[in-house]
Order: C-alpha cells, then sequence, then structure tokens
C-alpha cells in the first residue's frame, strides 16, 4: 500500500491476515489505540510477575527472581522498559527521518511490539518453581562440591525448553520493536537498523538503572519507621543465630503459620503460608528427608542482618537464609 502520507499505513483498514496481525500489527492499530492495548498487556504482564517473583527488569532481560517486591514494583518495570525504548527511538527518528510523525505513533507502537512477552509472561508463570528449584541446585553445587546435589530431569527439560521458546518470543518482539519503529518514523534501510540497534542498546542500560532503583526504592519501602533509640539496637549476633535456628525449627515441625507470623507484612504479600508450605515441601523432594542442623553464622547487608542455617538433608547440605530488619521481623528467604 502507497500513500502520500507517511502515517496512513498506521491506521488504513486492510483485509486482515493471520501474519500481517503477527509480525505488523501497526497495519491496523496505531496512535492511541495501539498505545491502550499495549500499556494494557504490560500491566498485565507485571501483575502476573508479581505472583511468582518474575521480574521483566529490562527492554530484554527477564529473570525469576528470590526477591520479595509491592505489585507496583512489578508494574513499573514493564513501564520503565518501555518508555526507555521509545524514548530513544523518537530521539533517534528526530535526528534521522526525513519526514514529520507523530509522538504517540511511537510510543503506540513500541508498547504493542511488547505484546509477545504476554507469552513470555505465562511460559515463566507455570514454569518459575523448576526454574527456581534448578537455580538453588546450581548454586548449592557451588557452595558445597563435596555434596551429593541431584537435579531433576523433568526441571532440566522444563528449563530447556523454556529457553528455546523464549528466546523464539524475544527475537519476535525485537522484530516488532523494529516494525514499530520503521513505520512510525518512516525510516527504512541500514539507517534504520543502525539507529534501532543503538536505541536498543542503550534502552536496556537505562531500564537496568531503573530496575537498581527500584530495588533501592522497595528497600526503603519495607523498612519500619524510624525508632527510638533502644528500639533500634540489634540484638547481639548470638541471639540472631538463634532466631535464625528456631525459625527453622518451625519449618522442620511445619508450623507454617508461625513461621510466616514472623514476617514482614510486604514479606506476607510475597510469600504465603501455602507458599512457604510448598517451598519447604519442594526442597525435600530435591535434597531427600531433613536430617539436622549442621551449625550457624551471622552477617550483616546494609540496614539488615541476616542469619545463615546450614542442614543437612538426605542429599544435600542446604543453606538457609533469613534476612531480618531492624525490628526483627524477616524480610527475606532463600533455600540455597
Amino acid at each position: 500500500m502507497t500513500s502520500a502520507n507517511p502515517h496512513e499505513e498506521l491506521a488504513t483498514p486492510s483485509r486482515y491476515r493471520i501474519t500481517t496481525l503477527l509480525f505488523n500489527p501497526f497495519h491496523y492499530v496505531a496512535g492511541g489505540k495501539a498505545l491502550l492495548i499495549g500499556l494494557a498487556v504490560i500491566l498485565f504482564i507485571g501483575w502476573l510477575g508479581s505472583l511468582k517473583n518474575i521480574h521483566f527488569n529490562g527492554v530484554l532481560s527477564l529473570h525469576v527472581l528470590h526477591l520479595t517486591f509491592p505489585l507496583w514494583a512489578f508494574l513499573a518495570e514493564g513501564v520503565i522498559a518501555w518508555v526507555s525504548m521509545a524514548v530513544l527511538l523518537l530521539i533517534a527518528g528526530k535526528i534521522f527521518s526525513k519526514t514529520s510523525f507523530r509522538a504517540i505513533d511511537v510510543f503506540g507502537t513500541q508498547a504493542l511490539a511488547r505484546w509477545p512477552s504476554l507469552f513470555t509472561g505465562l511460559l515463566l508463570f507455570v514454569s518459575a518453581d523448576a526454574l527456581m528449584r534448578l537455580g538453588d541446585r546450581k548454586v548449592q553445587q557451588i557452595r558445597h562440591p563435596e555434596a551429593a546435589i541431584d537435579s531433576s530431569v523433568m526441571d532440566i527439560v522444563v528449563v530447556v525448553l523454556v529457553v528455546i521458546v523464549g528466546i523464539s518470543l524475544v527475537c519476535w518482539m525485537v522484530y516488532l520493536m523494529y516494525k514499530g519503529y520503521s513505520v512510525s518514523c518512516n525510516i527504512k534501510g541500514g539507517r534504520a537498523i543502525g539507529t534501532f540497534i543503538v536505541a536498543l542498546i542503550l534502552a536496556e542500560l537505562l531500564a537496568q538503572g531503573g530496575f537498581q532503583g527500584l530495588m533501592a526504592v522497595t528497600q526503603q519501602h519495607i523498612t519500619p519507621p524510624a525508632m527510638t533509640a533502644s528500639q533500634t539496637a540489634a540484638p547481639a549476633m548470638e541471639s540472631l543465630q538463634q532466631s535464625g535456628e528456631q525459625f527453622v525449627d518451625l519449618l522442620v515441625r511445619e508450623d507454617f503459620d508461625a513461621a510466616v507470623a514472623q514476617f514482614h507484612p510486604v514479606m506476607k504479600k510475597g510469600l504465603s503460608e501455602p507458599a512457604l508450605r510448598k517451598a519447604w515441601r519442594d526442597l525435600m523432594t530435591q535434597c531427600g528427608p531433613y536430617q539436622k542442623q549442621l551449625g550457624s553464622r551471622t552477617a550483616t547487608q546494609g540496614d539488615y542482618r541476616v542469619a545463615f542455617v546450614t542442614c543437612q538433608f538426605e542429599r544435600a547440605t542446604v543453606d538457609v537464609k533469613i534476612v531480618f530488619d531492624a525490628n526483627d521481623q524477616i524480610t527475606g528467604l532463600w533455600f540455597q
């Protein structure tokens, strides 16, 4: 289709074809409508990620992490990635395009271009437990090379499939981002490819910086209000070790209600009693029945104090990492 107006192609009705919808949806949807659809997808993916700690923390990057974030932070991750890319492509278009174009078309097409990440989010949602288990096993193998730590064959198969399908989905999204840039800014050929690659690299760096900022803000968000000097005085490290060992005892007795009662309110939202129960039982499925505690140690990380309780399971040695805030509430829990 040709037109005197370079932007007319964005909204001109045409015969709907599945290949066009998949690889050039901007032929049918642009401007404000594309922006609204794209934003809805981005926010939905953020909400979905919050259910399993899936972080879309870059333009292309995504991770399943043991990080407790509030819902608004998960939503902000996707918005930061989208805005970072759209702003840089807008600047590139203003510099290199020989025709005029609308900023809303750039922002709209870049938002809509992220819709393949909906499938990525669903894929990670159903495989997040396997990814975490395999990741934890690898950390244990590094920390305890002398221990016999087995990984589930099914988990390995799931991770391989996730990587293969995930790479395909990311490539699809990148193509849509490029296509949206080319169409909305009316740039083609080597100039379009070169400027797009530069913008993509810079946007990824910006988004990663934004994610680090979110981590800093989130830590402040879960820090309890200021207390008196007597309240903020840290207990002796020996007492911290005892707190960690007693928490592990609760897990061993499967008194998960009492364990969750020690969580910070934000932590409770990220790791509920059923989720903690499942995580502990998944750990025993992977490592065998719990046998005994081998010892404990402590450390400090900024304003937080950490207890490491080393536990012997039938097939592996596991460090239970428990993070306490200044009010003795648990803000982090890892099985390493």
